[in-house]
């Protein structure tokens, strides 16, 4: 009998192996690559997708969605700039309470990376008129800049 594996890359199979039966995929590969390959079943083919738990053609399963990535300063500024949002940024900050406006001119002002779910981000992005959708989405259009 034999052991099947799936190479798998973002949620897709790219390539399908089989192996004798005393041979694990770690006796086979490098640790690193090893690491890309699932166990399946033998009906699974190149180009199907992997939802973490189980294996479907194409449309039959959905990969997980990719993690919103921590953007940088000079990102979330251009992307700001690109919606319009950059030049309300200092008065949404200003017209915070004490002590969170201090905190927030903090942030704008120094951080340099920020991630779509700390708070700063959450109040601003709120008080721009923005959804966690919008947000998150402006997070992965910002990471292309």
């Amino acid at each position: 009998m034999a052991n099947t594996y799936a190479r798998v890359l973002d949620g897709v199979v790219t390539e399908v192996l089989t192996l004798p039966e005393r041979i694990s995929i770690t006796e086979a590969m490098h640790p690193d690559v090893a690491a890309t390959f699932k166990c399946c079943e033998a009906s699974v083919e190149g180009g199907w997708i992997y939802d973490g738990k189980k294996f479907g053609p194409p449309g039959a399963v959905e990969p997980e969605p990719l993690p919103i990535p921590a953007i940088t300063s000079r990102q979330l500024r251009l992307w700001l700039l690109s919606r319009g949002l950059l030049t309300q940024v200092p008065t949404l900050i200003d017209d915070m309470p004490e002590p969170d406006r201090s905190v927030a001119q903090i942030e704008w002002e120094f951080a340099t990376v920020f991630d779509h779910a700390h708070p700063f981000i959450q109040t601003l992005g709120a008080a721009a008129g923005l959804s966690v959708e919008d947000i998150e989405a402006g997070f992965r259009e910002a990471a292309l800049l």
